[in-house]
């Protein structure tokens, strides 16, 4: 915390550090709340990345770069497929 003391971050990590946050949650529970809001700030990423591509004005003005992570933002991620559902 000491890192991002004095920035305009530091409110927003202040509030999340406190334990407040995580009472409700049973011991066993926190690993799995965390790992899914990674899995959720994932998907947020790659979901504005593929927007942000996508709102570019031509495809033509798209590098071989961006259409290579549009592929990627495109396709499900390993081990994953429609066929989970």
């Amino acid at each position: 915390m000491e890192r991002w003391r004095d920035t305009p971050d530091a409110v927003h990590l202040d509030r999340l550090a406190d334990p407040a946050l995580l009472r409700h949650i049973p011991p066993t529970g926190v690993e799995p709340e965390f790992v899914g809001a990674l899995v959720a700030l994932n998907a947020q990423v790659t979901a504005t990345e593929r927007q942000a591509l996508l709102n570019r004005l031509s495809p033509s003005q798209w590098s071989e770069d961006d259409k290579r992570r549009l592929r990627a933002a495109l396709l499900p991620p390993p081990g994953e497929s429609d066929a989970d559902d």
